[in-house]
């Protein structure tokens, strides 16, 4: 199991890093917000250990934007351990939140239940290759028939979303807040707007699409080779 450690504090960080190895773990170490998120996207890791106290992005702000690709667990490690701040953590898409000191029996449950929780499915996807379409959401491309596709931001954290929940039907409330953090009337009209526009840079046809499918009224999913259609979550 990888395991990114992002803090400033290098001492720390070597410390923390040489406990988890003992206990089996393969770890990297980043010591700025931006270094950390150019590393979770680089190394893939299976769940990040985040500081929120550094010198150029902190870790809500780290978290706010590793969540807009990935659904990699977090653990926030802070010596900051004020309400508001675990509550802003939270809905940030943070996992956890333990205020140091801590000790690492108290850690290693910590990341033992979080890791539980994925094990009644796969970690997400964060590739897709059937010989036409090829993403790859680590590198941010998407290329058909070897012709990269440019999509906007929006357009990709669509796609990375249902990428990375393949295998289910994702709601359409679910998807609109994952994209705006809002699941009114006006969310609802621009996830359609965006699930075309996607459509027509990705399908050979885009009114019978064959990767981006809809289950009317539900929602949608992203269909890859070899997938069968997934159950109704509203059954």
């Amino acid at each position: 199991m990888r395991i990114l450690v992002i803090d400033d504090d290098p001492t720390f960080g070597r410390i923390l890093c040489q406990h988890l190895e003992l206990a089996g773990y393969e770890t990297f170490k980043a010591l700025s917000g931006r270094e950390g998120i150019r590393s979770a996207y680089a190394l893939s890791p299976d769940l990040i250990l985040l500081d929120v106290c550094m010198s150029d992005l902190d870790g809500f702000q780290v978290c706010k934007v590793l969540r807009e690709h990935s659904q990699t667990p977090i653990i926030f490690l802070t010596a900051v351990g004020e309400v508001g701040d675990v509550v802003q953590a939270l809905r940030l898409g943070a996992d956890d939140y333990l205020v140091k000191p801590f000790g690492m029996a108290e850690l290693q449950a910590r990341i033992q239940a979080i890791m539980r929780r994925f094990s009644g499915h796969s970690l997400p996807s964060r590739c897709y290759d059937d010989s036409t379409l090829s993403i790859d959401l680590v590198r941010q491309r998407v290329e058909k028939r070897g012709v990269r596709i440019e999509l906007s931001n929006t357009e990709f954290r669509l796609l990375t979303y249902l990428l990375e929940h393949r295998g289910r039907i994702v709601p359409r409330e679910e998807l609109a807040r994952a994209l705006w953090q809002d699941a009114g009337d006006q969310a609802s009209a621009y996830l359609s707007l965006y699930t075309s526009r996607l459509r027509r840079k990705m399908e050979d046809d885009p009114r019978q699409p064959a990767y981006l499918r809809t289950r009317y009224g539900v929602g949608y999913w992203f269909h890859g080779k070899g997938d069968t259609e997934p159950p109704d979550p509203t059954q």
